[in-house]
C-alpha cells in the first residue's frame, strides 16, 4: 500500500487497482483526520481497512 497526500487530502493506493481518496486535515503531532463524507471510494470489502485507519469500531 502506498499513502500520499497534502495538508488537506490523502490518497491510499491499495496496489490492486483500487485507489481511495479523501479530504481531511493534519493535526498537531502529524496525525491526519479524514472526513468520512469526503471518501471517494467506499466498498464494504474495504470497511475493515478504513476502520483500522480511522480508529473506529
Amino acid at each position: 500500500m502506498k499513502i500520499t497526500g497534502t495538508n488537506s487530502s490523502i490518497q491510499f493506493d491499495l496496489e490492486n487497482g483500487y485507489i481511495l481518496k479523501a479530504q481531511g486535515e493534519i493535526l498537531v503531532g502529524g496525525k491526519f483526520v479524514v472526513y468520512k463524507d469526503s471518501i471517494n471510494m467506499w466498498e464494504n470489502r474495504y470497511m475493515f481497512f478504513l476502520e483500522s485507519i480511522l480508529g473506529e469500531k
